[in-house]
């Protein structure tokens, strides 16, 4: 996966340039400022994704928000509801949909900000993708569910998924990362280069 920007209109008059690749199995932090636009960019790939990614390959986008249904349904009918945009059937969530076993039968707007996350999170590994973007994945959770996260993109990578992800504190999720962006502001233009090196 390899996407150029080239001065391409973003958000609030922005231009955005630079570049992001990744090869299978590579997990990619966006990193940045508050506010420089790192969500804003998962939401432009996502209202683009047409333009930037292959027709052949699925994405799929766990946003920050929390997760609010059309109607005040469990994550198992959720889940059953959306069986035929499944992309594949996967052994990881088969081995981690336990998770959710206190709370997969609990109408979606009665959960916890940590129950909500979760399901986000399974229901994009449940209808699978080649390439997975998270916006702050750990928000919410308690450490034993980060621990479970990190082994579930862990199995991913193995998998050779490319994941995606915005992470504002340092979490255990971070040594999963490969390789990171910085997105940084400059006048009225905003540029995505790789990381270099830790400072």
């Amino acid at each position: 996966m390899e996407l150029k920007f080239n001065q391409v209109p973003f958000f609030d008059n922005y231009e955005l340039s630079g570049h992001l690749s990744a090869s299978g199995g590579d997990c990619l932090l966006l990193a940045g400022d508050n506010g420089v636009g790192k969500s804003s960019l998962l939401q432009f790939l996502k209202l683009n994704r047409e333009q930037y990614f292959d027709v052949n390959s699925t994405i799929r986008f766990t946003d920050q928000s929390r997760f609010q249904p059309l109607n005040q349904i469990s994550f198992c009918e959720l889940k059953d509801q959306l069986t035929s945009y499944r992309s594949e059937s996967n052994e990881v969530f088969d081995n981690s949909s336990y998770l959710l076993d206190d709370f997969q039968n609990k109408p979606i707007h009665q959960l916890s900000g940590g129950q909500n996350q979760m399901v986000k999170i399974m229901l994009s590994i449940f209808l699978g993708g080649e390439i997975l973007f998270f916006d702050e994945p750990s928000s919410n959770l308690d450490e034993k569910h980060i621990a479970a996260i990190k082994d579930i993109f862990l199995k991913l990578k193995e998998q050779g998924k490319v994941i995606i992800m915005i992470e504002h504190h340092f979490t255990p999720l971070m040594s999963l990362v490969d390789k990171t962006y910085q997105l940084r502001k400059h006048d009225d233009q905003i540029s995505l280069e790789e990381k270099y090196g830790i400072s």
